[in-house]
């Protein structure tokens, strides 16, 4: 099939498997495990933070999974770059995507743990022009990027 031996395609298999393993254990670890200890520090920012970071860790462990089975296949170089080049940009919009969701917690949760105390409501507006701004920042980067990689020069 396509130049493609029935062993080439399961050891492609064989990874992607892998992955969605390692994803799923990730998955635990992160909701199981490391939030258990977090919610045992005297804030919630570090709980936060851990949701913001857990649905692009187990995305890109996939993506990656997803990526080393298809590099094991003999693909030819012009299929291999546009792999090469979708990849890379997913990667780097699940980066930007953790870069602002991190973000937009942190702001929230100074929102909600130290805009709160204070008296006047110009720290509430501030953080919301500060979360629509970053997330306008995070698109703008992420966008230049990505087109960067495909070839775009700009």
């Amino acid at each position: 099939m396509f130049g493609i031996s029935i062993n080439q395609i399961l050891n492609s298999l064989y990874i992607l498997g892998g992955s969605l393993l390692a994803a799923f254990l990730l998955h635990l670890l992160l909701k199981k495990i490391i939030s258990r200890l977090v919610s045992k520090t005297g804030t919630t920012l570090d709980n936060e933070i851990l949701q913001a970071l857990e649905k692009p860790i187990v995305m890109a462990t996939v993506s990656f999974g997803l990526y080393l089975a298809l590099k094991s296949l003999p693909l030819t170089e012009p299929v291999f770059r546009i792999v090469n080049v979708v990849v890379h940009s997913f990667f780097i919009v699940i980066l930007i995507y953790s870069a602002n969701a991190v973000l937009q917690r942190i702001l929230k949760w100074c929102a909600t743990e130290i805009a709160c105390r204070t008296k006047t409501g110009l720290d509430d507006k501030i953080i919301a022009v500060l979360r629509k701004v970053a997330f306008l920042i995070a698109g703008f980067v992420g966008i230049i990027w990505v087109l960067d990689i495909v070839g775009v020069d700009l």
